[in-house]
């Protein structure tokens, strides 16, 4: 009789429990029934924890693995590597795919395309990052495009601290890391407006909100930095926003 563990999923999330996409990896998970194995750092999994399952799917990004794409792709082999070397199938859902549009884009890709190499199966997101794959990788063996769940909010009324804070402002959502597009949209903010971040600035940029506030000083306006904001909170936060706005020129999902 076949073992009915066998075709039995785990999907294993790396990184901090408040990163989109370490929430939206357990997202996926409750909502195929599947077990996770979460790990804030990427340690190498001994195959023997997974209860005998043969499948791990693991949501990556180069940022979650390490500050550096080149350390990211080999933290990621080394982690995988002791399922793999076990006959474990290994797919990978790919965020944040990189473009070859700069040097540290085409080091980026380099990492990815290791990624890649090393999976069994890719998933993706979007219609954009299905072309960014096979730009970068050709055809992986097994390629599937999955859109991202849109969430509703429950209504909320914003929070006394950000009312008046972000009826002006100009908010964006997210870790703050180079290259999102801070700069720029400090630069192009109309004169008195002023910049928040929901958020806090990723792992190896904690002096990021410093410069940025201290750019926006120099054209006379202001940028301020929330720190991160609890499930409970967020809602609210977003709905207080006066102008919201995705500055990443490099949006793929």
């Amino acid at each position: 009789m076949p073992d009915p563990r066998a075709d039995r999923v785990v999907h294993l999330l790396v990184g901090p429990a408040e990163h989109g996409v370490v929430r939206h990896g357990r997202l996926i998970a409750a909502a195929c029934g599947r077990p996770v194995r979460w790990t804030e750092n990427p340690v190498p999994i001994d195959p023997a924890e997974l209860d005998g399952a043969r499948v791990v799917h693991v949501p990556y990004t180069d940022r979650l693995f390490a500050t550096d794409c080149d350390s990211s792709a080999t933290a990621f082999g080394s982690v995988i590597a002791p399922l793999t070397a076990a006959g474990v199938t290994v797919s990978v859902t790919l965020h944040d795919l990189p473009t070859a549009d700069s040097d540290w884009g085409r080091r980026r890709v380099a990492a990815y395309r290791r990624v890649v190499a090393a999976a069994s199966g890719i998933v993706v997101n979007s219609r954009q990052e299905l072309r960014l794959v096979q730009q970068l990788a050709g055809r992986p063996r097994s390629l599937r495009m999955i859109p991202l769940p849109i969430e509703s909010m429950p209504p909320t009324a914003p929070p006394p601290d950000l009312d008046n804070r972000t009826a002006t402002n100009v908010v964006v959502l997210g870790f703050l890391f180079p290259d999102r597009g801070y700069e720029h949209t400090i630069d192009e903010l109309p004169d008195g407006v002023p910049l928040l971040a929901l958020g806090r600035p990723s792992e190896g940029h904690q002096d990021l909100p410093d410069l940025l506030a201290d750019r926006a000083a120099a054209r006379g306006s202001a940028m301020n930095t929330t720190g991160f904001i609890p499930d409970a909170e967020l809602p609210a936060a977003l709905r207080a926003a006066g102008v919201p706005i995705a500055p990443n020129r490099r949006v793929t999902a």
